[in-house]
């Protein structure tokens, strides 16, 4: 007989490709965020760059230069977020449809715990239900999840 520390492992093993795909639109939000950073920074240091160059009045190639190079990045990150944006709308929109596969219990487990970021026991909580009750509605909804993207890929 396996102990649970070897069939939690194994499970997990087996529910990789429904972990990573539910987790990916929280993974490419915090993308985004840490490139709207950027950006924001880029734009603080082209505002304090344009203000130099403005009380000089005297302008060096370098200085330009610079500038431009900051500018056009601040348009490529500017790019690239509102790519991850759409990329992000739509792997939201992929795990709801998949989500909306699962009877109602697994579904609101992963909901809550993928969606909504709630750890298990405050899942638990939410649902009035024991810690190992709201455990076992994520394995099988894991293991459904990844049934559903096997068969997807299939197809």
């Amino acid at each position: 007989m396996m102990t649970n520390r070897a069939y939690t492992y194994i499970n997990e093993e087996n529910t990789r490709k429904a972990r990573l795909f539910l987790t990916r639109p929280d993974e490419l939000e915090k993308t985004i965020n840490d490139r709207l950073d950027g950006i924001a920074r880029l734009r603080e240091l082209v505002t304090r760059t344009s203000v130099v160059i403005s009380d000089v009045r005297v302008v060096t190639s370098r200085n330009v230069t610079s500038l431009e190079d900051r500018l056009l990045e601040i348009c490529h990150l500017e790019r690239e977020v509102d790519r991850l944006i759409d990329e992000m709308t739509a792997a939201k929109a992929a795990v709801r449809e998949v989500l909306d596969m699962l009877p109602l219990n697994l579904n609101r487990v992963l909901s809550l715990i993928y969606v909504s970021g709630l750890n298990r026991a405050e899942v638990a909580r939410r649902m009035k239900a024991s810690r190992t009750t709201v455990y076992r509605y994520q394995e099988q909804g894991m293991i459904m999840v990844e049934e559903i993207l096997d068969s997807q890929e299939a197809a």
